[in-house]
């Protein structure tokens, strides 16, 4: 007899011990946000904020969705852990944490439909920035669309196609974070290994081979000139 897997794409925050924790804390995190917002962007590395993926977004902002990295398959950026010490404390309390950074999404934009890279992961954000008009900022994966709320966590599953649109004139930012999918056996240790010494991905290719990408995840952190 066949069966047929049931596609999750969103989960429960309830079932994950650490959502009360943040969610109860999310005002920390949003206060240093707000010290950051003004920093510069780049499509290149560098010590602020950073384009991301702009091949999957549609708007006419020059870089309309960026992020300001904490954590990379392992790697932690310092300097923004140190200028962000209670965001960092929160995100260090959460078992399997793979990456973590602020994702900023300008108003007027559209995240076309994509993928995440794998299924070991989960994906969550808290949101911190939510533009008043709610339903104009949205979130759709599979056939299921969700709306941020200020300072309440979404746990999907981003191998699944997904996209993302702020239809407001503001603002909208989450604290965008993966963790280990404990249905699929892999710790955090053993995805990122895998991940940085395999790596295929052109844009990290481009900073640096797997042996170097290896090299700074055994240290723990990245060089002090990508950070």
């Amino acid at each position: 007899m066949e069966t047929t897997e049931q596609a999750v794409y969103f989960y429960n925050p309830a079932d994950f011990d650490w959502v009360k924790t943040l969610e109860d804390n999310w005002h920390l995190i949003r206060r240093e946000l707000e010290n950051i917002l003004l920093l510069p962007a780049d499509t290149k590395p560098n010590p602020y904020w950073k384009a991301s993926h702009p091949a999957y977004v549609k708007s006419d902002a020059p870089i309309a969705w960026k992020t300001y990295g904490f954590l990379f398959f392992g790697i932690q950026q310092k300097n923004h852990c140190e200028t962000c010490p209670e965001t960092w404390r929160l995100l260090s309390q959460i078992p399997g944490l793979t990456g973590a950074e602020f994702s900023m999404m300008e108003p007027g934009t559209h995240i076309l439909p994509h993928k995440g890279y794998t299924r070991t992961v989960l994906r969550s954000h808290l949101a911190v920035v939510v533009p008043e008009n709610a339903t104009a900022c949205a979130l759709r994966v599979g056939d299921q669309t969700r709306h941020w709320e200020e300072g309440k966590v979404m746990v999907f599953d981003d191998s699944y196609e997904h996209e993302a649109w702020n239809k407001s004139d503001e603002r909208r930012a989450v604290l965008m974070f993966d963790i280990a999918n404990q249905a699929m056996g892999y710790t955090a240790d053993q995805i990122c290994r895998y991940k940085l010494s395999n790596v295929q991905d052109p844009f990290m290719l481009g900073i640096a081979p797997a042996e170097k990408w290896m090299e700074w995840y055994e240290q723990g952190h990245f060089p002090q000139e990508l950070a």
